[in-house]
């Protein structure tokens, strides 16, 4: 598969999946990319929440979504334990008792 490009993300097969979210890419390229830097970005913005407020702060799968959004630039398609996401994505903070 040298340099194929997917503008319609629902065609391409370029596809990684972390925990309960698949991410699907445009290229090949920027899956790799993703591969390669997600677990070093999560744990070092992880770090940085939790010095910041000083309280324990698990957000990989926000910070999953925003890498994904900074790398794939033809679009967004992303898979929630099945169920489609769209771009607008909102976050709730939950707090086991």
């Amino acid at each position: 598969m040298a340099n194929i490009i997917h503008y319609n993300l629902k065609d391409s097969e370029f596809k990684y999946k972390v925990n309960d979210i698949e991410f699907v890419f445009s290229s090949e390229l920027y899956k790799n990319k993703f591969i390669s830097t997600y677990e070093d970005f999560t744990n070092y913005q992880e770090l940085k929440l939790q010095a910041k407020y000083n309280i324990l702060i698990f957000a990989e799968d926000m910070l999953l979504i925003s890498l994904y959004k900074k790398i794939e630039k033809r679009g967004f398609l992303v898979y929630y334990k099945n169920i489609e996401l769209n771009n607008d994505i909102s976050f709730t903070i939950q707090l086991d008792r």
